[in-house]
């Protein structure tokens, strides 16, 4: 019994770790990233037409910060109501009369 744990130790620590990636898919994988990543920064920071027949447009975020914080300073946030508790279940007598 003794040997089987320095054995199962030995076996674990020699198998194969997770598959290495190659170097071009990582960088692939990379230049995504930091596509998806300038994307949403020029998100974040540029005006922008989204359907101008629906009237809607897309502003920088700390430009609609500014405009959305005054009018929620006007409206205190309200006290959450209570959480309403469920009601027990009436217990039903067992067909042997006793538990």
């Amino acid at each position: 019994m003794l040997l089987l744990f320095p054995v199962a130790a030995g076996f674990l620590t020699q198998s194969p770790g997770p598959p290495v990636e190659g170097a071009d898919r990582a960088a692939a994988r990379l230049k995504a990233y930091q596509t998806l990543q300038a994307g949403n920064q020029k998100k974040l920071e540029t005006y922008a037409i989204t359907d101008a027949s629906k009237g809607t447009f897309q502003i920088p975020i700390e430009r609609a910060m500014d405009l959305i914080i005054p009018e929620l300073n006007q409206h205190p946030p309200a006290p959450a109501g209570p959480i309403a508790t469920p009601s027990p279940a009436p217990a039903t007598p067992s067909p042997g009369g006793s538990p």
